[in-house]
């Protein structure tokens, strides 16, 4: 079977994530796409040799695909994915996959109802080091778990572009949406589900273009209550100055009775993952394996790493595409992650309307 797939949105990241993962997939091809703006999406497809040009996103998922790519702007995951699926359409949606908890549960529950293959973009669950990471802590590296300590910072917030994710109207809340949905799927594939959280949630640069009432977090301080009863925090910003090369940076911490897993990555020339016992002089480096790391993903540096994982190997796009055509689950988050993650940013924002008390999540 050879899978149409159909992409909505032409932004910088269709291209870099989507169209360059899919451009020689051996088992489906681009062919429709759309955006609002008719130039723009008129060049993207001559770009890329897409065939079927909409700048309606109904006509999209009423032509002839198999399978639609979802690269839009939060508040519009929604309705595009329901349509999609009652179009009996495979869907790979960007997270967060919706504004609220409601909407994702509908958005999974339908998925599964009609047997359709669903998969939400949370791209760091695909690192190596993370893949790792979840299986040393299935295996017990670090004992019984004592914390989870899950940071990221980046510049993205600083320059405001683009200005939607600031705008509750069309991204939702802001930094908890975007790097932080990606940082509770991951302290969820580290320890499992999350049972309360407590959160602070600031608003730290002025953004006269969003009217106050609107206007969304640039940080998220978020502490966490596992089932299990351990602690962790995250702490996400989009408000740190860094490297251009870079631009973000990520560090994770999980402590327990028989040691300490430690992870760096710059997003540019550095990362590492060490592990510390008591009495050690010094942390022992751990290398990631084959089985996590694929033959066509560069080891050399986390640029290399991320470019070659996303278009060469069979990871998230290419994997969404494989499982249509082979009528399997894909190996991914799928709709109903999303839409777990989802729960727990809810509750994330209730805690910060009640002065950051402590919000369980059932």
């Amino acid at each position: 079977m050879t899978v149409r797939v159909g992409v909505i949105g032409t932004s910088a990241w269709a291209e870099r994530m989507y169209m360059q993962a899919l451009k020689n997939h051996p088992d489906g091809a681009v062919t429709a796409v759309c955006a609002r703006d008719h130039d723009r999406t008129h060049d993207f497809a001559r770009r890329w040799n897409i065939p079927n040009v909409y700048t309606d996103w109904r006509d999209l998922l009423d032509s002839d695909i198999d399978a639609v790519i979802i690269v839009t702007p939060n508040h519009t995951h929604y309705p595009i994915t329901m349509h999609a699926l009652k179009n009996d359409l495979h869907v790979l949606c960007e997270k967060p996959l919706a504004l609220n908890y409601v909407h994702a549960d509908t958005m999974a529950t339908e998925a599964e109802r009609r047997n359709l293959i669903g998969m939400t973009a949370f791209t760091q669950w695909f690192y190596p080091h993370h893949r790792y990471i979840a299986t040393l802590m299935q295996q017990g590296i670090v004992g019984t778990p004592y914390s989870l300590n899950l940071r990221h910072n980046s510049a993205t917030g600083i320059t405001g572009n683009p200005a939607w994710r600031f705008d509750r109207r069309q991204g939702g809340e802001g930094a908890l949406f975007d790097i932080g949905s990606h940082a509770v799927s991951l302290a969820r594939a580290f320890l499992g589900d999350i049972a309360a959280v407590s959160a602070n949630l600031p608003i730290t640069v002025p953004r006269p273009g969003i009217p106050g009432q609107y206007r969304a977090s640039d940080q998220a301080f978020i502490n966490l209550q596992f089932t299990d009863g351990t602690p962790g925090i995250i702490h996400v910003t989009m408000v740190s100055h860094q490297a251009k090369t870079g631009g973000q940076k990520q560090a994770i911490e999980i402590s327990g009775s028989k040691g300490t897993l430690y992870y760096y990555n710059d997003f540019s020339t550095q990362f590492s993952l060490q592990f510390a016992q008591h009495g050690d002089d010094a942390p022992t480096e751990l290398h990631v394996p084959d089985i996590h790391w694929p033959p066509q993903v560069s080891r050399a540096n986390p640029r290399d790493m991320y470019a070659d994982l996303f278009q060469k190997s069979n990871t998230m796009a290419r994997a969404f595409v494989r499982a249509v055509a082979d009528d399997h689950l894909p190996n991914g988050p799928d709709l109903r992650e999303g839409a777990e993650v989802q729960k727990v940013l809810d509750a994330a924002i209730r805690s910060h309307q009640n002065n950051n008390q402590w919000e369980h999540i059932t």
